[in-house]
């Protein structure tokens, strides 16, 4: 079995990650019957006996869809097959290292919590159990470590359905981190974080997308940036007016 051609850039042979949860698939070598002049490649706990001259290749999918070229080698008469370059696995296992990552979806507590008063300050945030998650993919003698940092939440209010037009709606509020936690005895004026919503009385939804940058170490190289991914999540919220009555007696 072969392996992707070697490159001064692992990270240049992946395409745009639209995100961290994917598939794969990979071709695998039509098992042969032994002969005495056959060469076997063992890969794992896998064996095959390979004709000699027989020219194979290895080609690896996402989503069905070819993400690296073919790499073609050709079974000596004899003797064993020589180890692919480290350099040339490489890609293949920071792309197996950042596939293990799972950026958890935001769970947004606002405050106050459930609605809010016009032109009350209220704080936003999305914690998260972590801000960095790591993963590691090796072979023998090759490892590749993933990891993904949260950079900064964004808060977008969406209009209300079946409700009044506002001066809030479409508006986004982006915030470093996962936001600001409410703490009682601070000013809520100097939140990092917040957002004070207008009238009118309305039931609407907040979309809350964490973004996270991604990247990677080996210890064959020093590594390089893989991008960002995103994480999102949709949460009902209300703004509710109040009337005030004053009597005189």
């Amino acid at each position: 079995m072969g392996a992707p051609a070697a490159t001064a850039n692992p990270a240049a042979a992946r395409q745009q990650r639209p995100g961290i949860a994917r598939t794969r698939r990979s071709d695998h070598l039509p098992v042969l019957p032994p002969r005495a002049d056959t060469t076997t490649l063992s890969i794992g706990n896998e064996t095959t006996d390979l004709e000699p001259g027989l020219r194979v290749y290895r080609i690896c999918y996402r989503n069905g869809i070819p993400v690296t070229q073919p790499a073609y080698i050709t079974i000596p008469a004899a003797g064993p097959v020589a180890l692919p370059d480290p350099a040339a696995i490489l890609p293949d296992l920071i792309d197996q290292a950042a596939d293990q990552l799972t950026n958890p979806p935001p769970t947004p507590p606002t405050n106050p919590p459930g609605q809010t008063l016009p032109n009350l300050t209220t704080w936003l945030d999305a914690p998260q159990p972590t801000s960095t998650l790591s993963a590691t993919a090796a072979i023998p003698g090759v490892t590749a470590t993933a990891t993904a940092t949260l950079r900064s939440t964004h808060f977008t209010i969406n209009p209300a359905v079946d409700g009044p037009a506002s001066r809030d709606d479409a508006t986004t509020i982006t915030c470093p981190g996962h936001g600001t936690p409410y703490r009682p005895n601070t000013t809520p004026n100097r939140s990092t974080c917040a957002h004070r919503f207008t009238t009118p009385t309305r039931d609407l939804t907040i979309t809350v997308t964490t973004v996270w940058h991604l990247t990677w170490t080996s210890n064959i190289d020093p590594g390089g940036d893989l991008g960002t991914v995103t994480a999102t999540t949709t949460v009902p919220y209300r703004v509710q007016e109040l009337a005030t009555t004053i009597r005189t007696h």
